[in-house]
């Protein structure tokens, strides 16, 4: 198969299947205040945060009780949350 095929057809696949959707809410400045509105109102969601928050608090339960606490290591991109769920 051509090699300039195979590499339009990965380039089409991954312009299909791409994860960001609006590339202007990587980047706060470029949304109106009610689009930055919608962005905290589903960052803050309990429904949505639920599982996170209870992984984390199952980490730092032995503190509480007067164990010593796991390790806990959070990674992940740039704006996915990190911050805010700790």
């Amino acid at each position: 198969m051509n090699p300039e095929l195979i590499i339009e057809q990965k380039i089409n696949a991954a312009i299909k299947n791409k994860i960001i959707l609006n590339h202007k809410y990587l980047d706060d400045e470029q949304l109106s205040i009610d689009e930055q509105s919608d962005v905290l109102k589903s960052i803050f969601d309990k429904e949505i945060r639920d599982k996170e928050i209870n992984d984390i608090l199952n980490h730092f339960t032995p503190i509480f009780t007067g164990g010593h606490p796991i390790s806990l290591s959070v990674v992940g991109k740039t704006g996915v949350g990190k911050s805010v769920s700790i």
